[in-house]
């Protein structure tokens, strides 16, 4: 089944195809949930040849695993791309743990590719955290587990 997880993940980024590119990516941080478009990703042409969604959102999860591996301080992650705004992770390592709040910047979604960010998110300087949302605190080396198993349930629609 597209999306499946095969262990409990404090942290995931589901792709649920549909065949409209609406509303089937699903990021869950802790409690939280949001549903997204894979529109900009099926133009990704950094991973491979456009339309291939799938490489697209392995390439921004593969990022993600650099950046948190490498992250000290406050780090960035998009998960949403929309035209006139992107909805990113603000992370923030604490020690051995990384506390996690979603939030959105006034970066639009077609001024860069989702599989290639690490420039752009280093540069993010209006990120708006969502004020309803509790942090989500998980540890770095979970953190990097649950990415790896999001990147690893990553499949297209059936052919």
């Amino acid at each position: 089944m597209p999306g499946a997880l095969k262990r409990d993940v404090t942290v995931s980024f589901v792709f649920e195809p549909n065949g409209t590119d609406h509303d089937d990516l699903v990021l869950r941080v802790g409690g939280w949930e949001h549903r997204s478009d894979s529109y900009y990703y099926a133009l990704d042409d950094r991973v491979g040849p456009p339309r291939d969604t799938v490489a697209a959102i392995r390439g921004l999860l593969a990022q993600w695993t650099i950046r948190v591996r490498a992250a000290e301080g406050i780090f960035y992650l998009p998960y949403d791309f929309s035209d006139q705004c992107t909805g990113w992770l603000r992370g923030c390592v604490e020690g051995e743990s990384i506390s996690l709040v979603p939030g959105w910047s006034n970066r639009e979604g077609y001024s860069f590719h989702p599989s290639d960010h690490l420039e752009v998110a280093g540069e993010l300087s209006d990120f708006a955290p969502l004020d309803d949302v509790a942090p989500c605190v998980i540890s770095r080396e979970a953190l990097l587990l649950d990415i790896e198993e999001s990147s690893r349930s990553i499949v297209g629609p059936p052919l």
